[in-house]
């Protein structure tokens, strides 16, 4: 049996939200820089989540949200997420945050407390997403 030392990520959309396109493309981008990816899909629960990184043995959990679920399913999320013994960083990105700078300020601080590593808004581009991705997965230890 052949091991890789790539990176496993683990993608999707959570809750109900169905917005699949940037989700694929983001995919197919990350594979294409050597990294190891699941894609859960859309409309993910938070406790598929949490099974998908014990099987996959995942070092990144990327979550997508365009609509606003993840007000909603993060603390799930993260309830979820608490039993593990080793956790995936994670990152939440999309259409997230207000229009409203103070209530972006205030959304931004709440993800924190959620253990929301990196928040990747619609004003990111992917470059600056996979610059930190790869600094966090090949500097840190997981």
């Amino acid at each position: 049996m052949l091991l890789n030392n790539r990176k496993k990520i683990i993608m999707g959309v959570i809750g109900h939200d169905i917005h699949s396109v940037s989700n694929i493309l983001i995919e197919q981008a990350l594979k294409k820089e050597d990294f190891d990816v699941l894609n859960l899909g859309v409309d993910i629960q938070p406790d598929y989540f949490r099974d998908s990184i014990i099987e996959f043995g995942a070092d990144a959990l990327l979550i997508s949200s365009l609509n606003g679920e993840w007000k909603y399913w993060i603390p799930k999320l993260t309830h979820c997420l608490k039993p593990l013994k080793t956790k995936p960083i994670l990152y939440l990105g999309g259409n997230i945050l207000s229009l409203n700078n103070k209530e972006s300020k205030k959304e931004l601080s709440k993800l924190k407390t959620f253990g929301i590593e990196r928040v990747f808004d619609k004003e990111q581009n992917f470059n600056n997403f996979l610059s930190y991705l790869n600094k966090d997965l090949h500097h840190n230890v997981l």
